[in-house]
């Protein structure tokens, strides 16, 4: 099993992130306006206001974790992008990973280290894959996972 080179995972992650953006782009539409105009007019925020970000909130969270969570098990441990680019996510003994797996590094490591370092934690992960001869991020390094390639020859 070769592991995925930090290039690939690093445009893997882009893309991903790109995709989930692009799925709550209608989320922002619909509240943001609001939050801006109460911003540049010094109006105070309504609770309506307040409650459609708090749930804007809720919302995105659980599309992060559907998208990193659910995708990677139908599609046997591949996002849309990893399956583009021909790298899969599987436990560090190289078996398939399962939905417990996949809900310690999606929802504890990546998304509630990512909260709690705003951001980041994404900064250090990336220079830990670069630095680690195993190419394994703060998600893997946690949750005993790895990313390999599925290409013959590179």
């Amino acid at each position: 099993m070769k592991l995925a080179k930090v290039r690939h995972r690093i445009v893997s992650s882009i893309f991903d992130q790109l995709i989930i953006s692009a799925l709550t782009l209608v989320l922002f539409i619909t509240v943001w306006p609001g939050i801006i105009v109460s911003i540049v007019t010094l109006e105070p925020l309504t609770m309506w206001m307040v409650l459609r970000f708090i749930r804007m909130a809720i919302v995105y969270t659980f599309i992060v974790l559907l998208y990193y969570m659910v995708v990677p098990i139908y599609i046997k441990g591949q996002t849309f992008s990893k399956k583009f680019l021909k790298i899969k996510i599987v436990n560090d003994d190289g078996s398939d990973v399962d939905y417990k797996v996949l809900f310690f590094r999606e929802a504890i490591c990546r998304i509630l280290l990512r909260s709690v370092s705003f951001g980041l934690s994404d900064l250090i992960s990336c220079i830990i894959m670069i630095i680690r001869d195993d190419n394994k991020n703060l998600s893997d390094v946690f949750a005993k996972t790895k990313v390999i390639d599925l290409k013959e020859d590179d």
